[in-house]
């Protein structure tokens, strides 16, 4: 590495030593010892990702782990061992072109240094063809990772210097972004949401002071693991879906994960990295210009997600029965949304009146939660159903 070098310099003297039409021009240059920064400082976001399962060794951790003894850190230091990183889907020269590529830097023979570049380029062509073939093939057998190589070639790249030059300059944009869903999520205050919500907590705490929480059984822990999806972005600590599903199989991690389960439930005793989310900001277009032009999603932690799923299906069987929603609802299809359609267009041309058709979408349906409708709901079911 080199230093910024000096402004070039004239020696106006030597004109009175030789007299000449040409200047001596000097420059100088420092170099140093090439820069090696230090380690990376940890960063949640370093551990986010797709993930994969190595079995051996998720075995062997479970091995070397007592369950009764185990809490979330082990468990995060279990998953860190046992998982790596899904491989890419890029193109990577084998290792015969390789060889023949080292081949090439020892040749001493003009013709053949001219002839292996040819044959060099026709191998990675070949190779090219037969990886792209592969990777069709594979999208094409639902492979998901393929599938998003193949999406994310042809997909624009996104840039947010449009939306810095609409708002004027960096800070401008940030800030801007972050009073738009600041209005948008969190309308109410916590103050007002708070007082809301105190006269149902009071009801709801003064009937779990009557009640004893009832344990996670190893079938509800089943349950709520066959409803993960794989290939998913890992929250903080990177533990992934499919470590979660990997323990499942066994009995000892099935033990381990339903004894931090219930240890979150009967004792609320919940870690800290289970409360953080890390929030991404996804554009609707390529070039975006608006606050309103990003859609945010948060990557939480999977054991979280666990944890609320088996909750929630504890109190599905309490929610209000739905009377207006005909979509999205256990035992329909799209078919049928298809065929009443149909069904209303067939009567309009047989009674011969002009049908008027009206498509309502709310804006923001689902961007905000009542929570002291929430708690409300909680508060009046009966003292037995009021603790999951």
């Amino acid at each position: 590495m080199c230093l910024p070098p000096s402004s070039p310099q004239t020696l106006a003297v030597l004109d009175d030593l030789l007299p000449s039409d040409h200047k001596l021009v000097t420059w100088e240059t420092a170099f140093l010892s090439p820069y090696s920064p230090g380690p990376r400082p940890y960063c949640p976001h370093r551990r986010t990702g797709r993930w994969q399962v190595d079995t051996g060794r998720l075995h062997g951790g479970l091995e070397q782990t007592t369950p009764s003894q185990c809490d979330w850190r082990q468990l995060s230091l279990l998953a860190r061992r046992c998982q790596y990183r899904r491989p890419s889907c890029k193109y990577k020269d084998s290792v015969e072109l390789k060889q023949l590529c080292r081949l090439r830097n020892t040749l001493t023979d003009p013709n053949q240094r001219a002839s292996m570049p040819r044959h060099i380029l026709a191998t990675r062509r070949a190779e090219r063809a037969r990886w792209l073939h592969d990777l069709h093939a594979a999208a094409l057998a639902g492979d998901a990772s393929a599938i998003a190589f193949l999406k994310a070639k042809h997909k624009p790249k996104t840039t947010w210097n449009h939306l810095i030059g609409h708002s004027g300059s960096q800070p401008s944009a940030i800030q801007n972004v972050k009073d738009h869903f600041q209005q948008l999520f969190a309308k109410t205050s916590l103050t007002d949401r708070s007082t809301a919500c105190a006269s149902h907590l009071a009801m709801l705490q003064a009937h779990m002071a009557t009640t004893s929480p009832q344990p996670i059984s190893s079938e509800e822990v089943i349950q709520a693991l066959t409803k993960l999806k794989m290939t998913k972005t890992s929250g903080s600590t990177g533990m992934s879906n499919e470590f979660l599903l990997a323990l499942g199989h066994t009995d000892d991690g099935e033990l381990l994960l339903r004894r931090l389960l219930n240890t979150m439930l009967v004792q609320g005793d919940i870690h800290p990295d289970l409360l953080i989310g890390i929030a991404c900001l996804i554009p609707k277009s390529a070039s975006p210009t608006l606050a309103t032009q990003i859609r945010p999603i948060v990557l939480l932690e999977a054991a979280q997600k666990l944890y609320a799923s088996i909750l929630m299906q504890r109190l599905a069987p309490h929610w209000p029965p739905l009377t207006a929603q005909l979509g999205a609802v256990p035992g329909g299809q799209p078919v049928e949304a298809l065929f009443a359609a149909q069904h209303m267009m067939a009567i309009a041309r047989v009674t011969g009146k002009e049908p008027i058709f009206i498509k309502l979408d709310i804006k923001g349906a689902f961007d905000n939660l009542s929570h002291a409708s929430v708690a409300s709901f909680l508060a009046t079911l009966p003292a037995n159903d009021t603790t999951p």
